[in-house]
């Protein structure tokens, strides 16, 4: 089993079977976890996923005012982040509400 590109913390790209419904050949969505808990992403998005994703960090990758000296991938970082926080809190942890009620 190969294990990745090195130091990326991810296996190799899993070979995937077209499903019909797909809209990708291999979509799929890696989180590899590395040093100290950081992590790396790596996917194959479909069309309406990516819309989605570009959606998020345009809106929320914002900057935030002239004093805001982030450079555009780290806005998008946090884009994400903050998209990402009201989640477990929703759905995912014990103790939360669960999706739908």
């Amino acid at each position: 089993m190969s294990k990745g590109r090195q130091g990326s913390g991810l296996p190799d790209a899993p070979a995937r079977p077209r499903h019909p419904d797909d809209g990708l050949d291999g979509r799929y969505l890696q989180v590899g976890i590395t040093f100290g808990g950081a992590a790396v992403i790596r996917g194959n998005l479909t069309s309406e996923c990516a819309v989605a994703v570009r959606a998020v960090t345009g809106a929320l990758g914002k900057k935030a005012g002239l004093e805001d000296d982030r450079t555009e991938p780290k806005r998008f970082h946090d884009a994400l982040q903050l998209s990402c926080t009201p989640l477990p809190r929703v759905c995912c942890c014990p103790g939360g509400t669960s999706h739908g009620g």
